[in-house]
């Protein structure tokens, strides 16, 4: 009995060229979320960025909610893995905690802005917006659930979320921000 090997097949040049458009797409349009803003970017900015049309934009996305929720997919692959890569064994609750909660801070400081335009759409009922925030609430909680209780750990997101958006305002340094966690979660262990 022979056994078939199963490869992927390579890409002719057609699929090449849309995946490339595709691709700068979602990368035009994460630096334009990032700088001006979702709601004050427009395809045709998007198609600018990109040095392309705006049939090569609609070619492969319905609009810019689409591109969205492409780049919000992408930030929560690259979220579990940046979780999933923690050490946290052997550490006591309060450490664990105070790990997982930095590294949410790390990877979220260099996205701010996007996390910032990510709410402002969950304000106004966006469903992908909200999604990514549950998301990312349900990660973090992945991780705490084991040593506090779901109440506590609801509790401990609101205000780590609230000192989250202080110390990206405000510049904290990681310092600080290790600090303020360190001070949240002494409401927790007293």
């Amino acid at each position: 009995m022979t056994q078939e090997v199963l490869t992927e097949e390579p890409l002719n040049r057609r699929q090449a060229a849309k995946n490339q458009t595709r691709q700068k797409a979602i990368t035009a349009a994460r630096g334009l979320f990032v700088e001006k803003g979702y709601k004050a970017t427009t395809i045709r900015d998007i198609a600018r960025a990109m040095e392309m049309s705006t049939g090569a934009v609609f070619a492969n996305f319905d609009g810019k909610h689409q591109l969205l929720l492409v780049i919000v997919n992408e930030e929560l692959a690259g979220y579990t893995a940046h979780l999933r890569a923690l050490d946290l064994e052997g550490l006591t609750p309060t450490d664990r905690a105070a790990e997982v909660l930095l590294a949410d801070h790390d990877f979220f400081e260099t996205r701010y802005r996007l996390l910032e335009e990510i709410r402002y759409l969950e304000g106004q009922s966006d469903a992908n917006a909200k999604h990514f925030q549950a998301c990312r609430q349900k990660l973090v909680e992945g991780y705490l659930v084991p040593a506090f209780t779901k109440h506590a750990v609801r509790v401990l997101w609101s205000a780590y979320d609230a000192m989250g958006r202080r110390a990206s305002r405000d510049s904290y340094t990681r310092a600080e921000v290790r600090q303020e966690i360190d001070e949240i979660l002494l409401c927790f262990t007293e």
